[in-house]
């Protein structure tokens, strides 16, 4: 990701679904700066490969 980006790690699954809900619900203004969709890919493609390398250079 870019500016911001922050390592989520040793935080289990279910502790970063639910900081996104709170996120969500309580700060919607947040959501869209903290989080973002990766589009459906199939990675055993080159071309699902380079779609998804082209999104992370993007983020």
């Amino acid at each position: 990701m870019g500016q911001g980006r922050t390592v989520q790690e040793g935080k289990t699954r279910a502790f970063l679904i639910g900081d996104a809900v709170h996120t969500a619900i309580l700060e919607p203004e947040k959501f869209p700066l903290r989080y973002v969709s990766a589009p459906e890919l199939d990675l055993r493609t080159k071309d699902g490969k380079k779609t998804l390398s082209d999104f992370e250079k993007k983020i």
